[in-house]
């Protein structure tokens, strides 16, 4: 009996593909790296899971050893981390999308992994209540995945990452058996803390099934200021005065000219032609936010770090249309010029908050060395960048410009190398 039909045993035919094409969609991500699983499996139950988990364990025959399973959300990481490049089973996760509860009075909800963060958002915010993570791609991705890779987004400078939202998990061994950890308690003395081992784990330690998040009240009043800056090491000289002033970012974000001409074009925002660009958020109690937003506008004023402009709105639909700005910028850089598209080559890495004007300006160097369009941006509280490669996938000679491929070798016939070595005066 084949894999597949091994696995349509265990979760019917309907949840079991393992045709080329099929194969080829799962193969990939948003990073350049590329692995094809043999079969994608959706699992509905924890049941389902822990069975497909001892197959795979036990191997079939046409493996020479244990199948290897890659578990998959909705394929929204830029590092490779879904890529099956060993071929064998890929676990998608998105049918196993319930919100099993919501309890208010003691602040957790707990979800299946295929949850998708926005949707748990929408039906919190119904409650006054919402989970603070909030990575770009909150409208695609999933709780599994933000749990393995510890999903970090706009609001990390304030609430910080998944794993601090992270009350406990179910979790699906290698050999089958289902451990659970944490409480749902707001504190636990007993014993190691097995939930943050597997948060950000990628699925290389077991397979969650369950998540109990932390959930908390939406604040009273939210406010933003965008600021400007003709220099970026200006931009960055506010950055840390604001991030170190005791003030409460609730989000903070930077975008250097190349992301901010992109988003001008595709969403036409109309924004000044400036080096970067901060957005600023502060969330809480009113009177709060607007002294702390009075406060960063003063510092972007400041003479030793002089911002272009500053605005500040306290209005929703103006502050949607902002951040929406932010987080149509990755599909919008596959926009920038006919045939080219986003590639991220180095990607997603921290640097502390003082060396940020550092990062991006020698990622302008290398840019113009190369002659290679590089777009920086990221969460500047957290000191979370992208620097996001934009080339035209076609072409072999952009490829040669970003790994560094030396020009091909000139191959000569043999009387070419006959008259060449007449000429150098060798035998």
């Amino acid at each position: 009996m084949t894999l597949e039909d091994e696995l349509k045993k265990i979760v019917g035919e309907e949840n079991v593909n393992s045709s080329e094409i099929d194969c080829l969609c799962y193969s990939r991500d948003m990073s350049v790296h590329f692995g094809k699983p043999d079969v994608v499996v959706f699992p509905t139950t924890q049941e389902q899971l822990v069975k497909i988990v001892e197959l795979a364990n036990k191997g079939i025959e046409g493996y020479k050893d244990k199948i290897p399973i890659t578990p998959r959300g909705s394929g929204t990481s830029v590092t490779g981390a879904v890529i099956p490049t060993n071929g064998g089973i890929v676990i998608d996760f998105t049918k196993m999308n319930k919100i099993l509860e919501i309890n208010i009075k003691d602040g957790y909800a707990v979800v299946q992994p295929g949850v998708i963060c926005g949707n748990l958002n929408q039906k919190l915010s119904t409650e006054g209540y919402f989970f603070p993570p909030d990575p770009g791609s909150s409208a695609v991705c999933t709780l599994g995945g933000m749990v393995s890779t510890n999903a970090s987004g706009l609001r990390a400078v304030k609430y910080g990452t998944t794993k601090n939202h992270v009350l406990g998990l179910k979790v699906v061994l290698a050999d089958g058996r289902v451990l659970q950890t944490g409480t749902r308690a707001p504190k636990t003395s007993s014993g190691y803390d097995l939930t943050r081992l597997f948060i950000n784990s990628e699925g290389t330690l077991g397979l969650v099934t369950e998540i109990t998040v932390k959930i908390s009240p939406l604040p009273e009043h939210t406010a933003m200021v965008l600021a400007y800056f003709e220099k970026i090491e200006d931009l960055g000289n506010a950055a840390s005065k604001i991030l170190t002033s005791g003030i409460e970012l609730a989000a903070c974000e930077v975008m250097d000219k190349i992301s901010i001409d992109v988003v001008n074009e595709a969403l036409s925002l109309e924004l000044p032609d400036i080096e970067g660009m901060i957005m600023m958020e502060v969330d809480g109690f009113r009177d709060a936010v607007n002294t702390q937003i009075k406060r960063i506008v003063d510092i972007c004023n400041d003479p030793d770090h002089k911002a272009f402009e500053v605005k500040s709105t306290d209005d929703k639909i103006e502050r949607l249309k902002l951040w929406k700005a932010r987080a149509g910028l990755v599909s919008a850089l596959s926009r920038y010029k006919d045939g080219y598209r986003l590639i991220p080559i180095a990607e997603d890495f921290g640097v502390p908050v003082s060396k940020i004007p550092d990062a991006i300006n020698e990622a302008h160097r290398i840019s113009k060395q190369h002659d290679i369009t590089i777009a920086t941006f990221g969460h500047v509280g957290d000191g979370n960048l992208h620097t996001t490669f934009i080339m035209d996938v076609r072409k072999p000679e952009e490829w040669d410009k970003v790994f560094e491929r030396p020009p091909k070798p000139k191959v000569l016939s043999l009387v070419e190398l006959i008259e060449e070595a007449k000429s150098s005066g060798k035998k």
